[in-house]
């Protein structure tokens, strides 16, 4: 899975792609995200993504290493 978090017209917005074998299975997801504090990103639910809202938590690992989580997955950044 590719998680892509950028921005578009000034608000924060996710890209979710499934990658390798996994990639014919669904096509990317894209939506807008909310903040709600300086470390967490909040995405409403659509698609097979069913739940009202889906945080995406941001942290620094022990080593430096930054990382998001979402969907039960730490992701590190990779820029």
């Amino acid at each position: 899975m590719r998680i892509t978090i950028g921005e578009r017209d000034g608000v924060p917005r996710l890209r979710w792609q499934l990658t390798g074998a996994m990639a014919d299975y669904s096509p990317p997801i894209e939506a807008d995200l909310v903040a709600v504090s300086d470390t967490v990103l909040a995405m409403p639910g659509l698609g097979p993504v069913s739940a009202p809202w889906l945080p995406l938590v941001f942290g620094t690992l022990p080593d430096g290493t930054p990382y998001v989580c979402f969907g039960m997955r730490a992701a590190p950044k990779i820029a």
